[in-house]
């Protein structure tokens, strides 16, 4: 992404990136399904690397949308929304401790989630 003149452009590099990240998430959660949280949406933490730059991508969803990639049924609204954090750049360790923080952050949620 570059921002000229206040107006934001997206390379086409960052939505193919985009479009390889949704199809893998979708590939994820039809082939291991996965229990909804108490409000009854699902949610998935992946972690994508594009060359030298690592994102988290956190997708929620909910089960029209697993009936539409296991059923194909898209009658009831079913929507994936992903989110992005990032990029990371490896070498910047400013970066690396935001990262490690996160992964940190989602790693105890799970603990006291399992618990």
């Amino acid at each position: 992404m570059a921002i000229h003149g206040g107006a934001i452009v997206w390379s086409l590099r960052d939505h193919r990136r985009q479009w390889q990240e949704s199809a893998q998430m979708a590939a994820w959660i039809r082939s291991e399904p996965d229990q909804p949280t108490q409000d009854g949406r699902y949610r998935r933490l992946m972690i994508s690397q594009d060359r030298h730059e690592i994102f988290l991508i956190i997708a929620e969803y909910g089960d029209n949308y697993i009936n539409y990639i296991t059923v194909g049924d898209p009658t009831k609204s079913p929507l994936l929304t992903m989110w992005q954090i990032g990029p990371f750049q490896p070498t910047a360790m400013n970066h690396i401790r935001l990262l490690g923080a996160c992964l940190q952050a989602f790693a105890s949620r799970l603990l006291t989630l399992a618990s």
